[in-house]
């Protein structure tokens, strides 16, 4: 008899589907995972489509740590001024090649107006106000103390705990007399280095598994580092599974928040009342340093219904600051309605966004707050 028997053609057809499957499903990892190759998760909560970037001007880093660039302008008879504040600052909707960030359009537009002035940065995502003080005595200890200080108050970071980490490595020891003229709001970021700093009490449980120090161990480690060498894609593997687990969480927010607004929470007042502090300490050193502090309202998505926050809280803190800075002697700018609607992106569950903006927005941003410096003596 020739031929071969019904299962053997049955195994060869399954084989051969097995096989195919594993080719597809690398060809499609590969795929993607390229697609991926640049994903950051840390960007993840900036919306859809948004990214963060980073300034230069003169072939000079003004976003970041900004002592050097300080120096530089100093050099070269300019006035600096420091802008401070959260992800608005350093992140596009959109982003394209030749965008730029609001700082750089505002050094554009200084020079633009023969004003002998360049602004430099310090952001970082959902920045209290210990954040953005922490900021300012890091570039202050280390000689970049500005002319002007530029500090955009986010209210939704009101409600922002503690220091971030990042914040708290740029700072140096905090001399006493640093602590004595800026009060309450130095001492919490002392008090925050300390409890950094310390050691743990208990030491985290070793974690094992049941082929450590097995030749199973020595195998899978010795397979890994060759799918690495020999497959570009594969080493790209954690990023697209962190890009998969924000589109299904992005996905399951949309069904279960499609019928309603987004809103946020209430600020809790002790919260407030504690970022305040940072605020005051602000206050006093730039005021003890000469240098002049404006303090500015964030452009907003305008057209919103309802309100992303609570509107009258919202409108009685901004007319409480206004009021404490015309009583300080502190300039105060609106910049809320600046950006118009369609210049803003979405969120990952495709609302609105209410933080980021597209590149037009940075242009009208940076622009107000050059206009609004040049009106002041700048």
């Amino acid at each position: 008899m020739t031929g071969s028997s019904p299962a053997r053609s049955g195994g060869a057809r399954r084989c051969t589907c097995v096989v195919a499957g594993v080719v597809l499903g690398a060809v499609a990892f590969s795929v993607e995972a390229s697609r991926y190759s640049n994903y950051n998760p840390g960007e993840a909560g900036l919306g859809l489509n948004t990214v963060s970037r980073s300034g230069t001007w003169e072939n000079r880093e003004i976003t970041g740590d900004v002592t050097d660039a300080v120096r530089y302008f100093r050099l070269s008879n300019r006035k600096v001024a420091l802008w401070l504040g959260a992800s608005q600052l350093h992140a596009i909707n959109r982003y394209e090649g030749g965008d730029e960030l609001a700082v750089v359009y505002a050094s554009e537009a200084a020079r633009t107006r023969g004003a002998r002035l360049a602004y430099v940065q310090m952001s970082t995502a959902n920045a209290n106000l210990h954040d953005l003080l922490g900021f300012y005595l890091s570039a202050r200890l280390a000689g970049a103390r500005p002319d002007a200080l530029l500090v955009g108050m986010t209210y939704d970071d009101l409600r922002e705990p503690g220091v971030q980490d990042g914040v708290l490595r740029r700072l140096p020891r905090i001399p006493p007399d640093v602590v004595q003229v800026g009060g309450a709001g130095v001492e919490d970021l002392i008090a925050a280095i300390g409890a950094a700093r310390r050691p743990q009490a208990t030491k985290a449980p070793i974690r094992r598994t049941a082929t450590e120090g097995t030749p199973q161990e020595e195998l899978e480690n010795a397979l890994i580092r060759s799918l690495e060498g020999g497959w570009p894609a594969y080493r790209h593997r954690g990023k697209l599974a962190a890009a998969a687990q924000v589109a299904v969480m992005s996905q399951l927010a949309t069904v279960m928040g499609g019928f309603m607004k987004r809103r946020a929470e209430p600020i809790p007042p002790d919260r407030q009342a504690w970022n305040l502090r940072a605020f005051d300490s602000l206050v006093a050193l730039a005021r003890a340093d000469g240098t002049t502090l404006v303090v500015y309202r964030p452009p907003h998505r305008p057209g919103e219904d309802p309100f992303y926050y609570d509107r009258a809280a919202y409108d009685a803190f901004f007319a409480q600051l206004r009021e404490r800075c015309e009583r300080d002697g502190l300039l105060f700018a609106d910049f809320e309605s600046i950006v118009p609607a369609e210049y803003w992106g979405l969120t990952n569950e495709g609302r609105p966004d209410v933080f980021h903006f597209r590149v037009e927005g940075h242009r009208l941003l940076g622009a107000a707050m050059d206009r609004y410096l040049s009106e002041h003596g700048f």
